[in-house]
């Protein structure tokens, strides 16, 4: 992520559905930028937030061992674990295996603007 409008939220999910979705999203602008995971799972919802150093583009990460997604923020000032999750609670018919989740990009927030992301990609990306 390089640029997103005052008071957005821009970041990662990985999802099955409304109920089930961990975002991992950075937000404020200037030196007062926070990295947050937000985890839900039916009606449990839990956040963790973490501040991120400088004003440099910002660089969010998943990735998942079939048992339990870990979610990353990493800017010029170093890379941040900022938590993680059980692949269960996504999907317990098929973890500890991908089955039906399902990865993106947003960008939400009450102003308007543009956000920036590049390189969105990963491994097994078809």
């Amino acid at each position: 992520m390089t640029a997103a409008p005052p008071d957005a939220r821009t970041g990662i999910t990985a999802y099955t559905g409304p109920e089930n979705h961990f975002d991992l999203y950075v937000s404020g602008s200037g030196g007062e930028r926070h990295a947050t995971l937000r985890l839900r799972a039916a009606d449990l919802v839990a956040e963790h937030t973490v501040p991120l150093a400088g004003t440099r583009p910002a660089t969010l990460a998943v990735s998942c061992d079939g048992a339990e997604y870990r979610f990353t923020a990493e800017t010029a000032g170093g890379s941040v674990v900022t938590g993680s999750g059980s692949a269960r609670l996504l999907d317990a018919h098929w973890a500890p295996a991908f089955g039906s989740e399902h990865f993106g990009v947003f960008t939400s927030g009450p102003g308007t603007g543009t956000a920036s992301l590049t390189d969105v990609g990963g491994d097994n990306v078809g």
